[in-house]
């Protein structure tokens, strides 16, 4: 093995096949690229992937070419019936891992595309094949199909993964490549075979390392960017019924099994055919080796003694003629004879004129040493001649003899011996390696095509042709010739084919038998699993009425008579099942038991096969179907032995007369079943069923009917619960249509859901038509529109003018636990604030008339200690009237300032730096918390802005809060006061760790001269609503939250713009 950097070289060329069925290949591969192409259109990628699809078509043929693989082949292998070329396997290392990227990143028509071209280069200039491009393009399709499948399967999850696939598509391609290298071998069919079969490992070899090293490299790839996953997942083909899957594995197995049966029995049979015409060949060459010693032998000895003959001669041609003449007619060896001078010249010949002397016999001539000389003939009759040249002794001459190798008498048995092969061919070929005898004439003293080969052993060689051949040389004994006998490989290739297609034949039919004897039997033994299959269908789409008629004693018989009682049993339980769900849907259906009770007891006969089912309740009797005479007299009785007993069966009703009254019963009863029908602990009356059979219960039934009977009771108390709810509801009509009241219920989804007529006067309609209206189309005042949609879950309360100078108090809450999203009470308050008014004047004008008297009493009380010595009780008076009228004073100064804020007179509002107002109302608290001992703290948000407002009315308003909370915060306690801007809005906080508010006081607390009950600080109560006064004249909100023993948390959320034009209308209002 070994790697060249760069694998392209020479021209580009694609040669055709050699053989038709190269173009069948091509077909086959052309279809499976259509077969990739199929499902998917080959288009333009997105644009985010073309970038992608472009470098991996140009880099396509570099790969092709980079770092290729060469396997070598086997020793001396070459093209049968073309030059003879080193042949062997190869690959370019990375050739495969641009179109499986492609596969796996982009899809298979690109795929394709990029293996074709790569393919195209590696056909031109790497191995001149015009299968080439298709055999890679139709490879990248196979991958790509086998990564994309989404079979839930073990076998589908792992051919989705690129390295199983790849090693599969290597093999599979592998020996599609071997069958290119037949297609493209010269020679007759057994010649290419053996050729490609040569090459079959290292094909292979070649094909799997060249995937498995970009699947490998694919791997790491697929865990780091967006590989293929497939959008469904779904079970293969091959495991969607038992017979598939019995045929999926047989088949499996089969192949594996007879590829290497075939394979394997190739081997042997190709082995075996090697051994026996090994034998053969060394058999043949053995025998024909052992006659040429006695030839050359023979040829010697009659020329030494002819040359002995000639001894004494000397001179005389005319005597040495007539010996050649004898010994030529005596001796049959030779066909010519001749005697030579040391010069070279003719003496004497027989039969004379015949011989013509060559170089090599005056050469031997003059060296007078015995020896042979082979040559051509110097006929067109004549074989092979074979020279004996022996020395004369004394004259000096020598004796030359010819005689014809294809002729002579002692070496046809020789030549028979090696003619008689006829698996191959058998010759002699002489010390240079030349052939001396064959069968074909044209071959004669041309060199030996496998000479110099090992001798005595047999081995392969290549013919100049390119075929191999099997060849035993054997050396002939005592003489440098050699017996070569040579076999091609098709011989063998044909015993052994015949062989393995006989095997191949057999095992292919009786595998297709097996199979289709194996899918037939399991097509029969799965049917009634697939009536089964079938029936399981049908039960889920409702249908229990279809039948399982299989039977047998096997695992399948029993399985479907367990099937069939399932089906019954189920049937039974649906059945059982829609009785209670027709009992339940019945009863909510109507309220009207006369309508409702008949049809589920006609239910309950239908299912149970009674002759009567009867209810018997305190308020009347129900019945389905007629029963006998007289049962109906049994009611009574049966109502009370449930009653006092529960349940009971009668299985022979006429020996139950110490029980129940039979008198009246003239009818057959042969059996019955009564059940209470009960509420929790209430008893409301008994079911029962007769029949005019013999009958046992089952335990099934009987709690079955217990079910029923209970959900009976559960429906008649519902009966009685609505009736006495419409009863409640009539009168909660009757009560809202008769208040002056205004009520107002509205759903979670905004809209009416319940108004009395009083409501008409805030409606944009008649109450009874606004009901399902969104509050928007039905709530006429904005204010009231405003309350019934302020996302909010405490109470809440606002004050509304109506038509004619009215003014309503709406006060709203959430129903809590039900779909009712609010309700809404609206009162008329226009008396309660006529009578405010008159208060509110009442106080201001006193309080006017108060100030005078108050300050000359302070006043006069002050000078009191000028006229005079008082002493410490007249002191003490003193001080409780100055503290009395100091009192007095804060609370005329109160009454006047909320009696100005909430008319609005004086509200000028104008930008306000609120990081000054709380620093300045923190410091002028400060003497007195530390007065106290309580922490006075500050957070202010550095990024507010100035916010329009009255600037002493928020200062008053704030104070008082921080006021309140130094005064309710024991020694050692902390306020803390936090002013920041959230969704345009100016909020204050003043949080202190004081007493608390007990939650039923929070609701009250912003009302006028309110006071805690145990309250010990001293107060006019009217601190909070100047508060809330404020507030509210700045179009904002206060609220607290507290608890008690926790301290308290008040907070002010003012808009941060007040426009001035708002402010004067309301001014111009309230004027």
């Amino acid at each position: 093995m070994n790697v060249g950097s760069w694998g392209f070289g020479g021209s580009f060329y694609l040669a055709l096949p050699t053989r038709d069925i190269g173009y069948v290949l091509i077909a086959v591969y052309l279809l499976l690229i259509v077969l990739g192409l199929r499902h998917n259109r080959l288009s333009l990628p997105k644009k985010s992937d073309r970038a992608l699809f472009l470098g991996l078509l140009v880099s396509a043929p570099i790969a092709s070419a980079l770092l290729a693989v060469h396997f070598p082949g086997a020793e001396g292998l070459a093209y049968p019936g073309r030059p003879l070329v080193p042949a062997d396997a190869s690959f370019p290392l990375f050739g495969a891992f641009p179109w499986i990227l492609a596969a796996g990143l982009l899809g298979e028509p690109f795929a394709i595309a990029v293996a074709f071209l790569g393919g195209l280069a590696r056909g031109g200039w790497m191995v001149q094949r015009l299968l080439t491009p298709f055999s890679i393009a139709a490879q990248a399709a196979v991958f790509a199909w086998l990564i994309r499948r989404g079979y839930a399967d073990w076998p589908g999850r792992l051919a989705a993964r690129p390295l199983p696939s790849a090693l599969a598509v290597g093999l599979l391609f592998g020996v599609m490549r071997t069958i290119e290298n037949f297609v493209y071998s010269g020679g007759d069919f057994f010649d290419a075979l053996d050729y490609s079969l040569s090459l079959l490992g290292p094909t292979l070899l070649a094909s799997v390392i060249e995937m498995s090293i970009a699947g490998m490299i694919a791997e790491s790839i697929r865990s780091l960017v967006p590989w293929h996953r497939p959008a469904q997942i779904q079970s293969g083909p091959y495991n969607r019924s038992l017979a598939a899957r019995m045929v999926a594995v047989i088949v499996t197995l089969g192949l594996i099994g007879g590829s290497a049966l075939t394979y394997g029995n190739w081997l042997l049979a190709r082995s075996s055919a090697t051994d026996i015409i090994s034998d053969q060949m060394e058999q043949t060459a053995r025998q024909a080796g052992e006659g040429i010693p006695f030839f050359i032998h023979t040829g010697r000895t009659q020329i030494r003694d002819i040359a002995a003959s000639m001894e004494g001669v000397g001179g005389r041609d005319q005597f040495m003629t007539t010996l050649l003449a004898d010994a030529h007619r005596s001796l049959t060896f030779f066909t010519r004879l001749a005697v030579l001078d040391s010069s070279g010249t003719v003496l004497a010949d027989w039969p004379q004129g015949s011989v013509t002397i060559h170089g090599e016999i005056l050469a031997a001539a003059k060296a007078r040493v015995p020896q042979e000389i082979t040559m051509a003939p110097d006929r067109a009759d004549e074989g092979v001649q074979l020279v004996f040249v022996s020395p004369v002794i004394g004259p000096g001459s020598s004796v030359v003899g010819w005689t014809d190798l294809a002729r002579n008498p002692l070496l046809q048995p020789v030549l028979a011996r090696l003619a008689a092969y006829q698996d191959g061919q058998a010759l002699i070929a002489d010390e240079r390696g030349r052939v001396i005898s064959h069968p074909d004439p044209e071959q004669w003293l041309e060199p030996a095509e496998f000479a110099g080969g090992p001798e005595g052993v047999t081995f392969e060689a290549t013919g100049s042709g390119g075929a191999r051949a099997l060849v035993y040389s054997h050396p002939v004994e005592g003489y440098p010739w050699s017996v070569i006998v040579s076999t091609p490989q098709r011989t063998l290739d044909t015993l052994a084919f015949a062989t393995t297609a006989n095997l191949f034949i057999l095992l292919v039919t009786i595998g297709g038998v097996f199979i289709a004897g194996v899918h037939l039997m399991s097509r029969r033994l799965t049917r009634p699993l697939r009536q089964m299959a079938s029936t399981a269908e049908s039960i889920a789409r409702g249908d229990l009425n279809r039948h399982i008629t299989t039977k047998g004693e096997d695992e399948i018989g029993r399985l479907s008579t367990s099937f069939e009682h399932m089906r019954i049993s189920l049937k039974a339980r649906l059945e059982e099942l829609n009785l209670l769900l027709s009992t339940s849907q019945r009863m909510s259906e109507s309220f009207d038991l006369d309508q409702a009770l008949p049809v589920v007891l006609g239910k309950i006969r239908d299912l149970t096969g009674a002759e009567s089912v009867r209810l018997v309740l305190k308020s009347g009797t129900y019945k389905a179907g007629q029963g006998g005479l007289g049962w109906e007299s049994l009611d009574a009785g049966i109502q009370e032995l449930t009653q006092e007993r529960g349940e009971f069966v009668l299985e022979n009703p006429s020996r139950a007369g110490a029980v129940l009254d039979l008198a009246g019963v003239q009818d057959r009863l042969d059996s019955l079943i009564a059940i209470p029908v009960s509420h929790e602990d209430e008893f409301l009356g008994a079911l029962w069923l007769g029949y005019r059979t013999p009958r046992t219960f089952a335990a099934s039934e009987t709690k079955l009917l217990s079910i029923v009977a209970g959900q009976l009771g559960i429906s008649l108390a519902n009966v009685g619960l609505y009736h006495r709810a419409e009863q409640e509801r009539s009168r909660l009509m009757t009560i809202l249509e008769s208040t002056p009241d205004a009520v107002i219920v509205t759903d979670s989804s905004g809209r009416i859901s319940l108004a009395n007529p009083a409501a008409e006067a805030v409606l944009t309609g008649r109450a009874d038509d606004m009901v399902g209206m969104p509050i928007r189309d039905a709530i006429g005042p904005p204010e009231l529109r405003k309350l019934l949609t302020r996302p909010t879950a405490s109470e809440q309360a606002i004050e509304i003018k109506a038509e004619g100078g009215r003014v309503l108090y709406a006060v709203a809450s959430e129903v809590p636990g039900g779909e009712t999203g609010r309700v809404c009470v609206l009162s008329d308050v226009t008396q309660f604030k006529i009578l405010d008014t008159l208060k509110s004047e009442f106080v201001s004008t006193v309080s006017h008339d108060l100030r005078a008297p108050l300050t000359l009493m302070r006043g006069y009380a002050t000078m009191l200690s000028n006229v005079g010595p008082v002493n410490d009780q007249q002191q003490e008076f003193l001080d409780k009237i100055l503290t009395s009228v100091d009192r007095m004073s804060k609370l005329v100064d109160d009454l006047l300032d909320l009696g100005r804020i909430e008319t609005g007179i004086g509200l000028s509002p104008e930008p306000v730096e609120i990081s000054r107002v709380a620093q300045d109302i923190l410091d002028s608290f400060r003497p007195q918390a530390l007065n106290k001992r309580v922490s006075l703290e500050i957070e202010l948000d550095d990024s507010m802005e100035p916010v329009q407002a009255d600037p002493m009315l928020l200062r008053q308003a704030v104070s008082n809060l921080v006021d309140n909370a130094i005064k309710y915060t024991a020694s050692g306690g902390r306020v803390i006061l936090r002013a920041e801007q959230v969704d345009g809005r100016q909020i204050f906080q003043v949080e202190d760790t004081g007493v608390g508010i007990a939650p039923a006081d929070q609701p009250r607390l912003f009302e006028k001269f309110f006071r805690l009950g145990k309250d010990d600080t001293k107060g006019s109560g009217l601190g909070l609503a100047i508060v809330k006064s404020i507030v509210e004249q700045h179009h904002g909100r206060v609220s607290v939250e507290s608890r008690l023993g926790v301290g308290s948390k008040f907070t002010i959320a003012i808009p941060l713009l007040l426009q001035r034009k708002q402010v004067s209308a309301e001014n111009k209002a309230h004027a």
